[in-house]
C-alpha cells in the first residue's frame, strides 16, 4: 500500500493515522514540516495526540538509526513512517543548510517594569513589540560580538 504524499491541510472528523474520531480522543494538528523547521505555513494533518507523540518519537528514532513504529497494522505504520520521514529530512536539510533564516519559536515572561518599557518603546518608535526585540538582538550582536 502506497501512502498519497500530502500536499495540502487536511483537517479531517479522525486521526489520519490511527482513525480515532475526534469525538472519542484529543486531536492535534500536526505541521508535516515541524516548525522549528521552517514548517509553520505548510499543510497540516489531524492526529490523535497519541500518534502525534509516536510520530514524533518514530521521528527521533528514525534520525537517531533506530526506527521504531509501534503500530499494528500496515496502513498505519506505513502513514507513521511517512510523517517521520519528513520530519526527519526536514531536520537534516536544515542543519546542513545552517539556514540563517531558520525561525525559532520564542516564549519569555516578562516583568511589569520589562513589559511597560517594551509597550513604551513600541510606541515611541511605531513598531512591533517583536520588530523592538529584533532591533534590541541586532545592536546587541553589533556592539558586543
Amino acid at each position: 500500500m502506497a501512502v498519497t504524499t500530502i500536499v495540502s491541510s487536511m483537517v479531517l472528523d479522525r486521526c489520519w493515522l490511527c482513525g480515532a474520531p475526534k469525538s472519542d480522543t484529543k486531536t492535534e494538528e500536526h505541521h508535516l514540516v515541524p516548525r522549528c523547521y521552517g514548517g509553520s505555513n505548510g499543510p497540516t494533518v489531524t492526529l490523535c495526540s497519541s500518534c502525534h507523540t509516536r510520530v514524533h518519537e518514530a521521528a527521533e528514532g528514525l534520525y537517531k538509526g533506530n526506527p521504531i513504529v509501534p503500530y499494528a497494522s500496515q496502513a498505519e505504520r506505513e502513514r507513521c513512517i511517512y510523517l517521520a520521514t519528513v520530519i526527519v529530512n526536514s531536520r537534516i536539510a536544515i542543519e546542513r543548510a545552517n539556514d540563517p533564516n531558520k525561525r525559532t519559536v520564542l516564549t519569555m515572561w516578562l516583568d511589569g517594569d520589562s513589559h511597560n518599557t517594551l509597550v513604551r518603546l513600541t510606541k515611541h518608535l511605531n513598531i512591533s513589540q517583536k520588530k523592538v526585540i529584533l532591533y534590541a538582538i541586532t545592536e546587541l550582536a553589533k556592539k558586543h560580538l
